[in-house]
């Protein structure tokens, strides 16, 4: 489960992460968040503001990213970001891009942010120049960047269900994006552990397979009573969500990072190899092995700093 605490009638954890757009600009193979295989969708300012608000009845983090698809192709970014702010949910607010608009980034987006972090990819990221630029006037607004150079994805997404219930366990244990990133996401009403139970099904339609209900059966409804006893329940459940069946979470083998040709895009292509062989064994073992000591030291000291402390060791010891 990820770290949370509580005091004053509401849970407190590290960040909550918000969908900007569904769609990318680029086609990254095993994109985390299955953007090559969305059609360009944006949720109304009103559905996220009404969310935020809900949420941040019960809810605080650390910090809220907009994330995506490239949250750079919502023109109103700026909006979201002043629900945001409004909300009370969190002092801290962070745009994730993969850098190739930076030169649509507003001085009004610029004021209102605390932080822009950029996933830069070989051969498609900002020229020399822009990316400069934006150091220089993220400086002048006090805003940090934070430039992350990425080569490999992990195999994350598979279209082939996990039968085995131990492999299937040992995947949700180890994973990183629910239980250490804090990736927790809202999304048309509902909150959940990772944004997976959001897209799974548009992916795995591009095989013909008839919807799961992954939207329903894996969040929370934010507009219903008792949210903070249901998110508290959910946060500490061990039970691996339904969409972790077609998830390889955080220990999918490397895949060199390279983007999809057109044929690819919208459609996924069939992968034949057996879900076993696309695990990284030896990394769950370790994730799980880690996770264990984790909690054992966070509940003898409770500190979300401690724990934020853990993940930023993990991350650094593991490569990712």
């Amino acid at each position: 489960m990820p770290f949370i605490s509580e005091s004053g009638g509401r849970i407190h954890a590290h960040k909550l992460e918000y969908n900007l757009v569904d769609h990318c600009n680029l086609a990254c193979r095993e994109c985390s968040h299955l953007s090559p295989f969305l059609r360009p969708h944006v949720l109304p300012l009103d559905n996220f503001t009404l969310d935020i608000n809900a949420l941040a009845q019960v809810y605080r983090v650390q910090r809220l990213r907009f994330v995506g698809g490239e949250p750079l192709l919502n023109r109103e970014i700026c909006a979201y970001v002043k629900a945001a702010r409004a909300s009370g949910m969190t002092r801290d607010i962070e745009v994730v891009s993969n850098g190739t608009l930076l030169a649509s980034v507003s001085d009004d987006l610029l004021a209102l942010i605390n932080s822009l972090a950029l996933s830069l990819y070989p051969d498609c990221g900002p020229a020399d120049d822009v990316l400069e630029r934006t150091r220089q006037r993220c400086l002048s607004f006090n805003v940090k960047l934070r430039i992350e150079h990425i080569k490999r994805f992990r195999k994350t997404q598979t279209s082939a269900p996990i039968e085995d219930q131990q492999l299937l366990d040992g995947v949700f244990k180890s994973c990183l994006i629910a239980h250490t990133w804090a990736c927790q996401t809202i999304y048309d009403g509902r909150f959940y552990l990772c944004s997976r139970p959001i897209y799974s099904d548009t992916y795995l339609a591009g095989f013909g397979q008839a919807p799961l209900g992954f939207k329903t059966l894996d969040g929370i409804a934010l507009h219903e009573p008792h949210l903070l006893e249901r998110l508290r329940a959910y946060l500490g459940s061990k039970t691996p969500l339904n969409a972790c069946r077609y998830c390889l979470g955080t220990v999918g083998r490397y895949q060199p990072h390279g983007q999809l040709p057109s044929t690819l895009r919208w459609k996924p292509a069939p992968d034949a190899q057996p879900v076993a062989l696309k695990v990284d064994g030896a990394r769950m073992r370790y994730l799980i092995r880690w996770q264990r000591v984790e909690l054992a030291v966070l509940r003898r000291l409770p500190s979300r700093r401690l724990s934020r402390m853990f993940a930023l060791a993990q991350t650094a010891l593991i490569g990712d």
